[in-house]
């Protein structure tokens, strides 16, 4: 008994340690993104940014021009695709958007990642907002 007296402490404080530096870890900050769609431009990007884990890219708009929508997916540093990154449809002001993708899985700690925006329709357009390369906030799958 005296033993798992002194282990349990011991694991808790070790596990709270490792949990704090995963958190620590990650690239969570947030950092703003402007994409200006001109008459004749088709996709806008981010700049690149260090990912850390394989949580999803946290994305909230705060700014769409009224009635419109673009596409958003995660891609590599050079603008090439990822094997999984999905193209989530964002028509939504205020909004926060989980944005999946396997470029961590692909190219481990550290691999650079944008987000592609691609606009719908024709004409002008701007979409505005907060972005981080890794999420504490969107649920993993």
């Amino acid at each position: 008994m005296k033993i798992i007296k002194k282990i349990v402490p011991i694991f808790l404080v070790s596990v709270s340690l490792l949990l704090s530096y995963s958190s620590y870890a990650a690239n969570t900050k947030n950092e703003n993104f402007h994409f200006e769609f001109s008459n004749f431009s088709l996709a806008q990007f981010t700049n690149a940014r260090d990912k850390e884990d394989a949580s999803p890219i946290f994305m909230y708009v705060k700014s769409l021009t009224q009635n419109r929508s673009f596409y958003a997916r995660v891609v590599n540093e050079d603008g090439s695709f990822t094997t999984y990154s999905p193209k989530y449809k964002i028509s939504y002001v205020n909004a926060k958007y989980c944005l999946h993708s396997n470029a961590y899985e692909n190219k481990g700690y550290g691999v650079k990642v944008k987000i592609r925006g691609d606009r719908i329709g024709i004409g002008q357009m701007f979409a505005g907002g907060f972005w981080s390369s890794d999420s504490y906030s969107c649920p993993w799958e």
